[in-house]
């Protein structure tokens, strides 16, 4: 029996409704400005919606006082404690309204300067699909373009399968710069100055001698493709019991390889550094330049390349890309016809 469940983004049980925690949770982690330009971007999001918070001037004046001409910068608990009301009001509910559904949905879309806004418009129409599906919809957007790619008749593949998507929606796209699309804009370029910490940990030297710098190998199916490689370099552990002319393989392919704690590196044709990867990570990777936020679900190979794009190597990539995107519903439904499938053109 189902006790509590999400209908249209808000948590209903039995003690009544709330707002879902996975809408809010981005506003409600935001750490405080460090900068002034942190505190104009964070001001012009919550400036957006204004009209919702009472007493907004109020609470907001600890922090619009650091913007003000020759007066230096310190965030003090003032500040912190208006930033927290502000981050709290945010994400109450008479702001999390349920919506007139006789009204069009504003959607402001920003991909700052290293997306696809189209991408990031496709991935938004996907994700509140329920809100947009039978409503008119307005896009905001920076990217001029976007108004004409409904008309464009020589589209290449991948855009017209973003396209087809998009039709099933009533859009009227418009364009709007990124300083007045101030909602998103602050978001399009949150950072987090935390993420680059590191803990810091000692390091474990009680390892028995006879299992330093090496690799397990059981023969199953969860042994790297690289155990060999890997043995030879952290531990020059060579293979035994292999042919004279296998071994005379492995170290023409084991110099193309080197071992940098805790993983193992190519040295591809290219002369680019890859990292190697193996089993459920590579099926992660492959997943996630396939048909991830930035995905596009391209095809097999361009698949295989972003993965090598993205700094990492596997000997079987082209076969699981090859298996990935035949498993994917939403390559076989919106794919590039093959020429074996059209329809023959017959003269009238």
């Amino acid at each position: 029996m189902v006790k509590e469940g999400i209908v249209f983004g808000y948590k209903i049980y039995k003690n009544g409704n709330e707002v879902d925690k996975a809408k809010v949770d981005v506003i409600a982690k935001l750490p405080h400005p460090t900068t002034v330009k942190g505190i104009r971007s964070f001001l012009g999001h919550v400036v957006f919606y204004r009209r919702f918070i009472q007493d907004f001037s109020k609470i907001a004046r600890p922090m619009t006082r650091l913007l003000e001409k020759d007066t230096p910068f310190f965030f003090s608990q003032e500040c912190v404690e208006a930033f927290q009301v502000l981050k709290k009001k945010l994400t109450k509910e008479p702001i999390l309204f349920s919506p007139d559904w006789d009204l069009p949905f504003e959607l402001m879309c920003y991909a700052s300067d290293f997306a696809i806004e189209l991408l990031a418009v496709v991935y938004a129409f996907e994700k509140f699909q329920p809100y947009l599906v039978l409503s008119k919809s307005i896009v905001y957007t920076d990217h001029s373009a976007l108004k004409y790619l409904f008309n464009k008749q020589d589209a290449k593949p991948r855009l017209l399968r973003w396209v087809l998507l998009l039709q099933e929606f009533d859009i009227t796209v418009r364009y709007k710069k990124g300083a007045e699309n101030l909602a998103v804009d602050h978001l399009s370029r949150l950072e987090n100055p935390h993420d680059s910490v590191l803990d810091k940990k000692e390091i474990n030297e009680t390892f028995p001698l006879e299992t330093l710098n090496v690799v397990s190998s059981c023969g199953d199916s969860s042994t790297p493709w690289f155990a060999h490689f890997t043995n030879y370099h952290a531990g020059n552990f060579v293979v035994k019991g292999i042919s004279s002319q296998q071994k005379n393989k492995f170290f023409k392919d084991v110099k193309h390889y080197f071992w940098d704690d805790p993983f193992l590196f190519k040295i591809c044709a290219d002369q680019v550094i890859r990292r190697c990867v193996h089993d459920h990570e590579a099926v992660d990777i492959l997943k996630a330049c396939h048909n991830g936020p930035i995905g596009g679900h391209n095809s097999l190979n361009y698949t295989a390349k972003k993965v090598f794009d993205s700094g990492f190597y596997c000997l079987t990539i082209y076969r699981d890309a090859h298996d990935l995107v035949k498993s994917c519903d939403a390559c076989q439904c919106q794919g590039k016809i093959s020429q074996r499938d059209e329809m023959p053109h017959n003269s009238i």
